[in-house]
């Protein structure tokens, strides 16, 4: 058998040159992470789910809101989701706002209703 036999070819056929080593990949561009974007644009969803658990909404909407604005003034990738993130947080902070006023609206008419302290009174 000849020294350049494989068993795909019938013995004494011609071995096919052997490619060229291929050149080394150059490196990647380091690329600045979307990380601070990705958590801005979630915890603006967060703050838009929990606007009625106002000590949830408003953490996650003031940091939220904090993250996006830096990662835009940085200049890194995911500039739409760093978008997305202030956006959604400054809505799940105005609809905690106004959830927090409207419950201390309905708290101050209920607690004035002469009906509501007479029950009050009757099971006290």
């Amino acid at each position: 058998m000849s020294e350049f036999y494989n068993g795909n070819q019938p013995q004494g056929a011609p071995v096919p040159p052997m490619q060229p080593p291929m050149a080394p990949m150059p490196p990647m561009p380091p690329q600045g992470g979307k990380g601070m974007a990705i958590a801005s644009m979630v915890l603006g969803i967060v703050s838009l789910v929990f606007f009625c658990v106002w000590y949830i909404s408003a953490v996650a909407a003031i940091v939220g809101l904090v993250l996006g604005i830096i990662s835009l003034r940085g200049n890194k990738p995911g500039r739409g989701m760093a978008i997305a993130g202030i956006v959604t947080s400054a809505i799940g902070l105005a609809l905690m706002i106004l959830f927090l006023i409207l419950a201390a609206a309905g708290l101050a008419l209920l607690s004035s209703s002469t009906e509501w302290q007479n029950y009050l009174w009757q099971y006290s």
